[in-house]
């Protein structure tokens, strides 16, 4: 069975893998809010939202859940060649989180399902940064 903090670190694990990726500090709430610098390739995982999926829930057996998971990262656009230049560049390394993100889990393959839902990105203010926010859904099971 795994916990909503093993899923962050498997996922976590899985997109340090891809060159350049670094785990950043702060939790994805926080990023482009505050004092939470941005940086090139920096990202974030939070757990959005966790619901049951039906049948019995006990503890000591187990509990099926539906998680959604959010991944958060940050391009750094040259604002030399804006667009279409650097936006295709962005939009290639979002592929590449999402695919190596839907990856088989070596070892925790048979206690999690994850299916790519969606993906939004904004440009930040000053043209500097491309944010990506990519929703996927894990199925998965906790007990005591």
């Amino acid at each position: 069975m795994l916990g909503l903090s093993d899923i962050r670190a498997a996922i976590s694990t899985k997109i340090n893998t891809l060159a350049g990726m670094k785990l950043s500090r702060f939790p994805p709430e926080m990023i482009t809010r505050g004092p939470a610098p941005i940086s090139h390739l920096a990202y974030s995982i939070g757990i959005e939202t966790v619901s049951e999926r039906g049948g019995r829930q006990i503890p000591s057996k187990s509990v099926e859940l539906s998680s959604q998971i959010l991944i958060i990262f940050a391009y750094r656009m040259k604002p030399t060649s804006l667009y279409p230049s650097s936006y295709d560049l962005a939009l290639t390394q979002e592929q590449n989180v999402i695919l190596k993100v839907l990856e088989s889990y070596q070892g925790i393959t048979n206690e999690m399902e994850i299916q790519f839902n969606q993906s939004t990105r904004e440009i930040v203010d000053s043209g500097e940064y491309s944010i990506h926010r990519l929703i996927f859904t894990i199925q998965h099971h906790i007990k005591q």
